[in-house]
């Protein structure tokens, strides 16, 4: 069990965007649970989303 889950009483936490089960002890995953991963920002998803949202905050700086 990984700190996230025993943060929140041994449940699982949720991706804040698709709504997926996310664990940092996961390794593979599907559409119902997924690795967890947090953003540059600090903010907690599954890591095809915090890779993502990674990505979009780069080419947004890269822009200006």
């Amino acid at each position: 069990m990984c700190w996230v889950c025993e943060e929140n009483d041994g449940e699982m936490a949720y991706c804040q965007d698709c709504g997926c089960m996310i664990c940092f002890d996961v390794k593979g995953g599907d559409d119902v649970i997924s690795p967890a991963g947090v953003t540059a920002s600090g903010d907690l998803y599954c890591r095809y989303h915090a890779m993502e949202h990674d990505l979009e905050e780069y080419l947004d700086e890269w822009d200006e």
